[in-house]
């Protein structure tokens, strides 16, 4: 099998300036095709609080 050659094709799911919830939503949809995501209350809260802690260009998921 001969190895592929020339730039990569693949391109970011979101920007990375989107918020925690919304790249989770992102890579969900393109990923594993669902309608939507639903966030306890419990997970927004710690969702808020990972986003103080983390960059904004932190990766959610890298496949």
């Amino acid at each position: 099998m001969e190895a592929a050659s020339g730039e990569p094709h693949a391109k970011p799911l979101y920007n990375h300036d989107l918020t925690l919830e919304a790249k989770i939503e992102r890579v969900a949809r393109a990923i594993y095709g669902t309608a939507g995501v639903y966030f306890e209350s419990g997970t927004r809260k710690k969702l808020r609080q990972y986003a103080g802690v983390y960059r904004e260009d932190a990766v959610v998921a890298q496949c």
